[in-house]
């Protein structure tokens, strides 16, 4: 991680835009697929249902048939859709936010996209909308946005649903530029004006400048710099709900996990706490490199193969809270065998230490043998009382 160092960081934060390719080439796919969308089920409307087409609904304020299924298919499916897939990418296998985002603090994370869209919107409300300005509010904001859903998984999430109904905005607005910008481009590309017309497009796109600025360069410029309003909106409306959190700050070790939106985990004061890790066969061995303590000061474990071995150390905290790996505080160590096998537990000579439970955990359902010492289930941390 860059160091603390704000010009590091905003480095960082610019050189990370190299790794981020992939924002443009989706972009441009989910444009390419949207326009198809929208021609397709334009032209299955207008083929199935004329008259519902074309006719006037007052229960929906007297918009056509085609402009209230438009804002369902072609402005509330899209919303959808960037909430649910955007923030996809931005993960590993593990559910943790990605590279480079995870080497970059949330805050510098968001300055070069911010301030370009910042600029661009700035400079559209001094002059005017320009194609220009609107291009580079849009691009920077969508950036902005992918940012701030890297942003989301960094930081504790008091309000979960907020980034998702961020997201959503932003994309409604993206999908109305679209229609918005279509019959502009049917009108200085003739192959494109036949399908764009046939879809019913510049009905509904009559429909979205009204609702958004009366003339189609204001409303560009309008539902541009809609990423960037919502981006802005969440990191102000996230920091004013974490307030209060952190001001009844600090929390015991270990209670907040980072990457998971503000997971809670187990308690730890004064109470045992697993550490799993997967070792070989030379680490596990007392004289290999990842051996903790002397061979007499280990607990003994099962003859597992390798390949399918993997081992749960059980630690009894601390005074000072903190967990003495190598102390004479190990309660237990557990040897995992294959799926298809029930776990066995070996406890170190002496019995049970105090306070550990048996029978079978009430969260996952693990069985533990009556030679089991520990207070804490191995497998989910789940208190066994």
């Amino acid at each position: 991680m860059p160091s603390g160092r704000p010009a590091v960081e905003l480095r960082s934060s610019v050189a990370a835009l190299a790794t981020e390719w992939w924002v443009l080439v989706g972009g441009l796919g989910a444009y390419l697929l949207y326009s198809a969308w929208v021609l397709a089920t334009g032209a299955a409307v207008g083929a199935l249902a004329p008259g519902f087409a074309d006719a006037s609904l007052p229960a929906v304020g007297g918009v056509t048939g085609l402009t209230a299924v438009a804002a369902v298919l072609w402005i509330g499916v899209p919303a959808v859709a960037v909430a649910r897939l955007l923030p996809r990418p931005l993960v590993n296998d593990s559910r943790n936010v990605d590279y480079p985002y995870r080497d970059i603090r949330p805050g510098p994370l968001l300055v070069p996209p911010g301030l370009v869209s910042v600029a661009a919107l700035a400079a559209t409300v001094v002059r005017g909308p320009a194609p220009w300005l609107t291009g580079a509010a849009l691009v920077a904001g969508v950036f902005l946005l992918v940012r701030t859903a890297a942003y989301d998984k960094r930081v504790y999430r008091p309000v979960p649903l907020l980034s998702p109904v961020c997201l959503a905005a932003a994309g409604a607005a993206l999908a109305g530029g679209w229609l918005v910008h279509a019959p502009m481009v049917a009108g200085v590309a003739d192959p494109l004006a036949a399908p764009v017309s046939a879809a019913g497009v510049p009905t509904v796109a009559a429909a979205v400048v009204t609702a958004t600025g009366g003339v189609p360069g204001r409303s560009l410029a309008a539902l541009a710099a809609v990423p960037t309003v919502a981006a802005t909106a969440y990191v102000c409306c996230q920091v004013a709900a974490s307030l209060p959190v952190w001001w009844r700050a600090p929390y015991p070790e270990g209670t907040f996990t980072g990457g998971t939106g503000g997971r809670r985990l187990p308690p730890t004061d004064g109470e045992p706490s697993v550490s799993r890790r997967s070792v070989t066969s030379d680490a596990r061995s007392a004289d290999g490199p990842g051996a903790r303590g002397a061979p007499e000061d280990r607990a003994p474990v099962d003859d597992v193969p390798d390949e399918f071995a993997a081992d749960t150390e059980v630690f009894r905290r601390s005074e000072t809270g903190a967990v003495d790996r190598d102390g004479p505080e190990r309660i237990a160590t557990v040897r995992g065998p294959e799926p298809d096998r029930q776990p066995t537990f070996s406890a170190p000579a002496g019995g049970p230490a105090d306070g550990a439970a048996t029978g079978d955990c009430p969260a996952c359902g693990l069985a533990l043998s009556s030679s089991d010492a520990v207070a804490y289930c191995p497998e989910c941390g789940e208190p066994l009382d």
